[in-house]
This record gives C-alpha cells, sequence and structure tokens, in this order.
C-alpha cells in the first residue's frame, strides 16, 4: 500500500470511529409534538416539563420539541397543514420515539399517516378515549386524560343543601362530548348550560345560583369573554356566587370555591417514561393505556368565608390556597385636596365603591382597594405644571397598578388620559369632564363616564324674577372648565352673554365685579378658584357692600358669592362613578355602559345677600332650600 493512500484509510478509519461520531449514532432520538404550543399554553409547557424532567436523568437522549400551534386554529384547512409541517419534521429528524400531547396531533397526524407504523407513538392529553381515533394501534401507547369530576362534586356536598349538580361551559363540540362522560361519571346527568359569549355566560352563571346546589364551571377557553379579564370575571363570580362551585382547569382557580385540576406533569412524565421502555425494546402494544390519577386542588378561601364554608383541617392543610384578590381602583382628580367639589366627589365615590367609614377608617371588608392622586391643577395652573402633575399621575399608574382609573375634570382628562392612556386596555371612568368629552377623544373601548353639565338655564330662570331685566353676565376664573361652561350655556340658553369675564387676579375680578353691576341685570358667578391672590373672607366683605344685582352660581362652592343658585351636586358624579367602576371590575365592558349627564341639582339661598340688596324669600322657599351662612371680617 502507498504512504499516502494509507494514511487517507488511516484518517477515515479515526473518522468514522472517534468518540464524536459513536456518540451522535448511540444517541437515542425522542420528538415530542404538541397539539398547542409548550411557549404560549401553560398546558403545553406542564406536559414538556414532565417530558425534559424524566429523559434528562437519562444517557444519550436527544430531545427535539415541534408545536402544531393549533389552539386558536378555526378551519381544518389550518390543523392539516400543522400536522403536515410536523410530518415534516419526523422525516427530517427520524425519531425513534414520538410523543404526541392532546387531540389534535392525534387526529390530524398520527392517525392518517402513521397507524400502525414502524415508529412508535406515546400520546397523551387525548381527552376521554381514544377510540375515536381509531387507538391504541400496534405502534402506540398513551395515557387519556379525565376530569375528575366525581371527586369535585363529592368534595362539595357536604357545603351543599342538596345534590342537584349544574354546569356552565362554552358551546363547542368538544364540551358536548365532554359533557357526555361528566355524567357518566356522576351516573346521572347535570343541569348543563351552554353558551357562546360572556354576556350570557354571566346571566347563565346568576340564574344557575338558584336553579343547582353545586356548579361546575368550565373552561373559558372557548368562550369569547368581549376583552374582560380574568381579574374581572374572578370580581363578578366572588361578587355573585351564592352556592359551592368548582372548575377543573387551573387558570381558573381564583373564579370558583373549589378547583381540582389535572396535572400536565403527570402526562408529561409517564410518556417520557413508556418512550424509554420503548427504547430499552419493549413493544408499544404491549403497554397498557391509562388514564391520569393526579390532581392539584386549590381551595378559595375568601369565597368560603363568604360562604360561610370552614374546611376541615386536613384539607386545607393538603391544598392550595388561593387567596382573594382585591381589584385596585385608582382615583385621579384633578384639583386638589380642600376643594370643596373635588372632595366631594371623592366622598361620592367612596359611597359608591361601598367603601364605608367608620371614624374614620374604612371598612375591614372593603369591596376594593382604592388610591387617591391629586394632580392639584387650581392652584398650579399654568401649562408647564400640568403637564408635570398628568406625569406624576402617570407615574403613581405604573407604581400601584390599578384594576381601574375613575378620573374626574378636564385637566386629567387633558394632560393624562389623552396623551398617555388612549391606547391602553385599562378600564377608565370619567366624570366632571364639562359638556363634551369629544375634544380629548372620549369615550373610548375602554372608557365610559359622566359629563358635567352646569344647571345655569335654571339658575338663571329662577334670578330673572328678582332682576330687573334680561341681560345676563358672567364672572370667573381664567381656566378650561369655566370656559366650557360659557360656550355651552351660550347654546343652552339660546343667546350670548350680555358681558363677561373670566379673569386671573384678585384685583381684576373686583374691578370687573363693580362693572358688571350697572350693565348687566343678573349675574352668573362662576368658580374663582385658581384666581391669584384670592381671599374668601375678603371676597365675602367686598361681595356684600358692592352687590347691586342678583347673582347666581351653579355648584356648591360658589354659593358663598352668590344670592342663589340651582347647583349640581359633586357627590352624585362620584357615586356613579364609584357603581360604574364596581361593575366594570365585575365583568361589564366600559362600552357597554351608555355616557350620562348629571341630574341632580340643590337650591342654595344666600340671606345675607338678599337682605343686603332688598329681596324677601318666601318662608316655603326658605324652608326647602339650604341657606349660605356667609363670613365677614
Amino acid at each position: 500500500m502507498k504512504p499516502v493512500l494509507s494514511l487517507l484509510y488511516l484518517l477515515v478509519f479515526l473518522l468514522f470511529n472517534s468518540s464524536g461520531i459513536y456518540a451522535v449514532q448511540d444517541n437515542r432520538k425522542v420528538l415530542y409534538i404538541a397539539s398547542y404550543h409548550t411557549e404560549k399554553d401553560e398546558w403545553s409547557q406542564g406536559i414538556r416539563e414532565g417530558i425534559e424532567e424524566v429523559l434528562s436523568a437519562a444517557d444519550k437522549i436527544e430531545l427535539r420539541i415541534f408545536n402544531m400551534d393549533t389552539r386558536l386554529a378555526q378551519t381544518e384547512e389550518e390543523k392539516i397543514a400543522a400536522a403536515l409541517k410536523a410530518k415534516s419534521v419526523i422525516e427530517q429528524f427520524n425519531p425513534d420515539v414520538v410523543i404526541i400531547s392532546d387531540d389534535n396531533a392525534a387526529k390530524y397526524l398520527l392517525q392518517p399517516y402513521y397507524k400502525d407504523s414502524a415508529i412508535p407513538f406515546v400520546f397523551c392529553g387525548i381527552n376521554w378515549e381514544a377510540a375515536s381515533y381509531g387507538l391504541p394501534y400496534s405502534n402506540t401507547t398513551g395515557m387519556i386524560e379525565v376530569q375528575l369530576i366525581k371527586e369535585t362534586v363529592n368534595t362539595l356536598k357536604p357545603y351543599a343543601k342538596g345534590v342537584k349538580t349544574g354546569c356552565l361551559r362554552g358551546d363547542t363540540l368538544t364540551n358536548r362530548k365532554e359533557q357526555k362522560y361528566f355524567d357518566q361519571q356522576l351516573g346521572q346527568p347535570m343541569d348543563v348550560r351552554y353558551v357562546t359569549n360572556y354576556e350570557q355566560w354571566q346571566k347563565e352563571f346568576l340564574q344557575l345560583q338558584h336553579d343547582v346546589d353545586i356548579l361546575i364551571l368550565g373552561s373559558l377557553r372557548a368562550l369569547d369573554t368581549q376583552n374582560a379579564t380574568l381579574d374581572q370575571i374572578a370580581n363578578f363570580t366572588f361578587a355573585n356566587t351564592t352556592i359551592p362551585t368548582a372548575s377543573y382547569d387551573e387558570f381558573m382557580k381564583q373564579t370558583s370555591l373549589l378547583t381540582l385540576s389535572t396535572v400536565p406533569q403527570e402526562q408529561g412524565r409517564w410518556a417520557a417514561t413508556q418512550a424509554l421502555r420503548i427504547l430499552d425494546g419493549t413493544p408499544p402494544a404491549t403497554i397498557q393505556p391509562v388514564q391520569n390519577r393526579e390532581a392539584k386542588r386549590f381551595l378559595h378561601m375568601k369565597l368560603a368565608g363568604k360562604l360561610n364554608i370552614k374546611f376541615p383541617y386536613d384539607l386545607v392543610e393538603s391544598s392550595h390556597l388561593v387567596s382573594y384578590k382585591l381589584p385596585k381602583v385608582l382615583y385621579i382628580g384633578s384639583y386638589h385636596e380642600g376643594y370643596f367639589w373635588s372632595d366631594n366627589i371623592e366622598k361620592g365615590l367612596k359611597k359608591g365603591l361601598g367603601l364605608k367609614q367608620t371614624a374614620g377608617s374604612e371598612s375591614t371588608e372593603p369591596p376594593v382597594v382604592l388610591d387617591i392622586f391629586r394632580m392639584n391643577t387650581k392652584l398650579r395652573s399654568d401649562e408647564e405644571s400640568k403637564k408635570n402633575a398628568a406625569l406624576e399621575a402617570l407615574q403613581r399608574i405604573e407604581q400601584f397598578q390599578p384594576d381601574l382609573i375613575v378620573i374626574s375634570d378636564d385637566n386629567a382628562a387633558k394632560y393624562l388620559v389623552q396623551p398617555y392612556l388612549l391606547e391602553t386596555t385599562i378600564p377608565i371612568v370619567f366624570c366632571g369632564i364639562n359638556y363634551d368629552a369629544s375634544q380629548y377623544h372620549l369615550p373610548t373601548a375602554n372608557s365610559t363616564g359622566m359629563l358635567e353639565i352646569d344647571p345655569i338655564a335654571e339658575t338663571v330662570e329662577f334670578l330673572s324674577q328678582y332682576a330687573k331685566g334680561k341681560r345676563i353676565g358672567y364672572l370667573g376664573s381664567d381656566d378650561i372648565s369655566n370656559k366650557k361652561t360659557i360656550q355651552y350655556n351660550e347654546k343652552i340658553l339660546g343667546a350670548p352673554f350680555t358681558e363677561g369675564y373670566l379673569v386671573s387676579s384678585y384685583e381684576e375680578w373686583k374691578l370687573a365685579y363693580q362693572k358688571l353691576q350697572t350693565r348687566v341685570d343678573m349675574l352668573i358667578i362662576l368658580n374663582p378658584i385658581g384666581i391669584r391672590g384670592w381671599s374668601p373672607e375678603e371676597a365675602d366683605d367686598f361681595i356684600l357692600h358692592n352687590t347691586k344685582i342678583p347673582s347666581g352660581g351653579i355648584s356648591a362652592g360658589e354659593m358663598r358669592y352668590s344670592l342663589l343658585g340651582h347647583v349640581k351636586i359633586p357627590e352624585e358624579q362620584g357615586w356613579w362613578s364609584g357603581k360604574t367602576a364596581l361593575k366594570i371590575l365585575e365583568g361589564t365592558s366600559p362600552a357597554a355602559i351608555p355616557i350620562v349627564t348629571n341630574k341632580q341639582t340643590r337650591l342654595f339661598l344666600n340671606p345675607t345677600l338678599a337682605n343686603a340688596i332688598g329681596i324677601h324669600f318666601p318662608v316655603q322657599l326658605l324652608e326647602e332650600a339650604t341657606l349660605v351662612q356667609q363670613h365677614h371680617q
């Protein structure tokens, strides 16, 4: 043999007998094909974890994973295409064993292409039975997935008033198929309600509280929840549950008293163990298919407390406990603490949310956690301060992570919601926005609210009884709210105001007040907060000595400076916002709640000013009205 050829043969011998090549040739190849997706889908991820746990402890195993990703596939074509991609992976990888999970892999891949083939398959996660796919084949074994409904109902029976059992679930072929097995396990039919959307689900949930003694909640995955979050659904079920309830999907543990969920890791561990047995020479057909037996038990202790159910200690100790998470509401007010309007919106909001105040502290069983942020844009009224206040509010949102935001008044809408929150999904309830919110691009799909309408027309009608003519003037601070009030009330009154001023300083206000006493017949006093140098006590004295014509206010805060007024009630805005927030947290879409306007008014009279200009109110009117006590130096 020539030296060159001898060297070539030696290199070939070393190449094909090196430890690296032998390692590759000796590796036993396992392919896991998930019907869904091991990164997006919690169930598939759990199966994968079980497989990896077993195979990582074995020698010379090469594991590859392929996701068919058919959880959201709507058409047969999509599922068939996913199966063909999986088939191509099998042909390229040439595995020694294939593990598949869930029905779609069995129906669209195993049955049409690998029935009784030379490649061994281990299936898992196929619901209730595999005979509909002709399984088992000569090359298969597997674990059937069943829900432990009988065990679930038996756990709840001691806490129910009777034994009638109901089930609420999405209307799909899979769910109807599964329901037959539920009935078989219990030995009697359940009262089943099939629904297609969240509105129907809510309606049937409420009805079933009266119709059955125990309620099983099916998976929400097949349901159009109309963008309701799981937290919102959990809030709804907590508020409306009156009988023992159960679910069998771990992700739904917040919605039910008891959750007895199958363990995907059990499926993965069993499938991987059988794959190793097959690799060691055991024929798949000799391995008896089995059903899952493990379960994770969750107890919703807050819901148990509401239902006055006391679980035995050993049951509690062996279960995972679900702590009910109170929904978080953040109220962002445009103005400051101590301002009458804002303070009373807050008071109404707390009442609407059901936050009872006793000796300065909220109830020990509040329905929500409320946080309050005040932008203080009446006293910090320049543009830069308003923008900075909005950024501070945005930071509070990021820190608090609320489930819902309530805002009041125009500045919060203009400087916070419009630039930063319109594209978010967080529900928003607004109130106190004057007349029209469209300039702030509200409402959006995630918002609703109460517009603030000033009852100027009613006040003007009342004032005209004491005025010598029909000329109407106005005076207030130069801010967004007052500008909108003037603009929209000119439309409502059907004529422009005769004369009026929006001013920045107290000196300007006094000059304008004196001028208007001789140029109009009645004067509307608008909010003076934000006027530089404003002193309520000094203003009281000035008005008393300079008033010649009747004046009217439109909110309680201005009534100390006015003769009379039908005024709006800030508590109405807050109360409505609180009630609406609870409705949204319980699952109602903000878009389904119509925009409304304030309706309530309260009559205020100022006897001190009446005496100063020689007006005498009837006794009956004085008895019906709220009388303003003015303060003077």
